[in-house]
């Protein structure tokens, strides 16, 4: 398997990171706000390589839901937990930064300081 197999559109890579955020969910085709024809076609071409399961027995349609079982899931799982870790670490750092920036006294120049200069100077 290919990653140009597995993130092969933006409706793929939409249909992924909604089911690896919520493993343990499923959810109608429709719930996308993206054309049912693509997430038929990202849904079919997941499900072939074996990432997801469709439902089609209900009348509402199609309910996806991620299949945990495979090891392919699993190594996808465990990417998507790594990057939004290292996401929130990079925030936290930022946020760090910024709040001991904060702190940090600046010079401010003050316009009577300027003229006060020039008539010492002069």
């Amino acid at each position: 398997m290919r990653l140009v197999d597995v993130f092969s559109t933006r409706t793929a890579c939409a249909l992924l990171d909604y089911l690896l955020s919520h493993p343990d969910k499923t959810f109608l085709q429709s719930w996308l706000d993206v054309d049912p024809r693509a997430v038929q076609r990202a849904a079919r071409r997941l499900a072939a390589l074996g990432l997801i399961t469709v439902d089609t027995s209900f009348s509402v349609g199609k309910v996806i839901a991620l299949n945990v079982d495979t090891e392919a899931v699993k190594a996808l799982r465990a990417f998507y937990r790594s990057i939004r870790d290292d996401r929130q670490r990079r925030r936290d750092e930022r946020r760090r930064t910024n709040r001991y920036r904060s702190q940090i006294p600046t010079r401010r120049h003050h316009p009577w300081r300027r003229t006060m200069l020039r008539t010492l100077s002069s």
